[in-house]
């Protein structure tokens, strides 16, 4: 029995894995052709781009685990048919069943092994790729200096260039044209005949070394006025936001960044909130108000009452007392007051609901898609 056990699972092994990592692949490449381009154009290093495609390779397992079961399954009990083993097995007086309990056995292993996963290592996956994400979009892309091209991604700075020799971590220019518009009333120019330009990747600084040129300022306030001073060497740095990768934190999570525990938690949390608000609209449907809101809204349930219905009520209420002959029909002060803290605490309801039942979507997938 424990030799026909290890033999069936053993030929299950290699569809399972082969199986795995073709449907793998496929979700791989999907995210691969729509976001390494993006990644690319934003000078983004080698090591976070493979975090980022690591960290979505958590959502992939919890998906592609349990389909490639179906095919494993399909390919070796399709085999077993083939060669005709399971009429050899019922023939030596072997029930069909126990092919299948080692089976079922490794499934059950399986899928308690996704459970685990979904709610341990998943969520914080899904949590950091948020975040990592979020990073990398509002990162700039890289400098894109352009021979005759005014270069303005460097703040209070426009910068001109007529030629580029690209070398090894800096660039050489020549024929340089730098406005400065950092100090009001004041226009600051710099011409240099040739330097060099270089992007440090610790600071998220520019630093350009200019030589043989000329520092020029002009003051509107003295429009008749140039400062001029020729220098040999003059050096210009600054720093330019979102060059540098910076990596944010937030204790905030979604719902897939959660574990089943800690969407239950929410729940009960939301339906705490919820027994509160109905508290609330019990304390203003005390007599003789019960009798007033059946007349506007007759027999429904109060939570079958949409807020925009007291809302409406309380519009046409407003524009029946800013008329003198239709100020008796208008509601009182005190029934405005008590139908704004029900529509409140029915729309507390609605929210709370609405988020409860989204949360036990994401609870039941937790189980659901693993078994």
């Amino acid at each position: 029995m424990f030799t026909l056990s290890r033999y069936v699972i053993r030929e299950h092994i290699g569809p399972f894995i082969f199986s795995f990592l073709i449907i793998t692949l496929l979700f791989l490449l999907n995210i691969l052709f729509r976001e390494l381009s993006r990644l690319l154009s934003r000078g983004i290093e080698l090591g976070v781009i493979l975090e980022y495609f690591t960290l979505h390779m958590g959502w992939i397992i919890a998906i592609t685990l349990p389909m490639a079961v179906l095919p494993a399954v399909l390919m070796s009990f399709g085999r077993f048919s083939a060669d005709n083993e399971i009429t050899a097995i019922k023939a030596s007086g072997m029930s069909i069943y126990k092919i299948i309990i080692p089976v079922l056995f490794a499934s059950a292993v399986l899928c308690a092994l996704c459970i685990w996963f979904g709610n341990s290592i998943l969520p914080n996956m899904n949590h950091r790729a948020r975040l990592l994400t979020s990073d990398i979009t509002r990162k700039r892309p890289t400098l894109s200096l352009e021979p005759g091209v005014v270069f303005d991604q460097i703040p209070d700075v426009h910068l001109t260039v007529r030629e580029i020799e690209e070398s090894e971590g800096f660039s050489k220019i020549y024929g340089i044209y730098i406005d400065h518009y950092n100090l009001p009333n004041v226009t600051e120019t710099i011409v240099a005949d040739n330097g060099e330009i270089r992007f440090d990747k610790t600071t998220g600084k520019i630093i350009i070394d200019l030589y043989n040129g000329e520092i020029q300022k002009v003051t509107y306030t003295k429009l008749g006025e140039m400062f001029r001073m020729p220098f040999k060497h003059y050096r210009v740095t600054r720093l330019v936001p979102g060059m540098v990768l910076t990596r944010s934190d937030s204790e905030y999570r979604t719902d897939r960044e959660k574990s089943a525990r800690d969407m239950l938690k929410t729940v009960r949390s939301n339906e705490r909130e919820v027994v509160k608000a109905k508290e609330k609209i019990a304390e203003q449907m005390e007599p003789p108000f019960d009798v007033e809101i059946k007349k506007f809204f007759g027999d429904k349930n109060l939570e079958e009452i949409e807020p925009s219905e007291i809302t409406r009520l309380l519009g046409q209420s407003f524009a029946k007392s800013s008329k003198k002959e239709n100020a008796d029909a208008a509601l009182t002060q005190l029934q405005r007051r008590k139908l704004t803290t029900i529509r409140d605490a029915l729309e507390q309801i609605r929210h709370y609901k609405k988020s409860s039942s989204k949360l036990m979507v994401e609870v039941h997938k937790k189980y659901s898609i693993p078994f």
